[in-house]
């Protein structure tokens, strides 16, 4: 939230797209800018990223290596900069502080693992310098499924079933069946699978139906434009 105050109430982008190598939006210090890496120099501690429930291996970085077990909540870290390798650029704004209504419980972020963290073989330092950035932020609330190809409870569509991307595309729980969310206004709290968050909508995602059985609650935003219809709603 520091980084919030000093930036006008604005929460860092998300993310950065591909091609923003040729375009100088990556450098050879951070990589490609995240709201991790963005949020580092308040912080100054990557541990603080690294959850147990994430069982994923740690990557590489220039001072030692590390996890990133967390993801933005993607109606919150909305935005994405950079340029395709054409001259064109495309971003959008991440939300201005004053659009989150209920700053306790609004979902800041979700205890997941990043999946750059599985395409990074070809190059030592991909994950850190390109790959991390791909997948920064959060769609749902939706568990992950460990046994990898069996759809979650409520997933109806193709879209929605995705087979073995069940495995990381969704918040890492204890065996308990628990997970640990962070709000707008600095609080955690412990949550079991499936929980739905007040005032959020039960969906799976950008142009999904609202679906009681879907098993947590929608967080997902547009990330290309800036129209905001089609974003998932924070709660008032």
């Amino acid at each position: 939230m520091m980084y919030v105050g000093d930036s006008d109430d604005q929460f860092p982008l998300g993310g950065t797209i591909n091609g923003a190598w040729a375009t100088g939006y990556c450098d050879g210090t951070i990589g490609c800018p995240s709201w991790d890496k963005l949020t580092y120099p308040y912080v100054k501690n990557w541990q603080l990223m690294d959850s147990p429930l994430d069982k994923s291996q740690a990557v590489p970085f220039p001072n030692g290596n590390i996890k990133r077990s967390f993801k933005g909540a993607q109606n919150v870290y909305s935005g994405l900069t950079g340029k395709w390798w054409a001259p064109a650029e495309i971003s959008k704004p991440s939300i201005n502080a004053s659009a989150a209504a209920n700053s306790a419980g609004t979902i800041m972020l979700t205890n997941e693992r990043n999946e750059g963290l599985y395409s990074g073989t070809w190059w030592v330092w991909s994950t850190w310098f390109e790959n991390w950035v791909w997948t920064t932020t959060a769609g749902s609330t939706r568990a992950n499924n460990p046994t990898l190809l069996t759809p979650n409870a409520g997933d109806t569509t193709p879209a929605e079933l995705g087979g073995s991307n069940n495995y990381w595309r969704g918040v890492d729980v204890s065996q308990a069946g628990n997970s640990t969310f962070v709000f707008l206004d600095g609080h955690t709290k412990s949550h079991s699978k499936g929980y739905i968050f007040p005032g959020y909508q039960q969906r799976a995602g950008l142009d999904f139906p609202v679906n009681t059985a879907f098993p947590g609650v929608c967080l997902s935003a547009d990330q290309w434009g800036s129209d905001t219809s089609r974003d998932c709603k924070l709660p008032d």
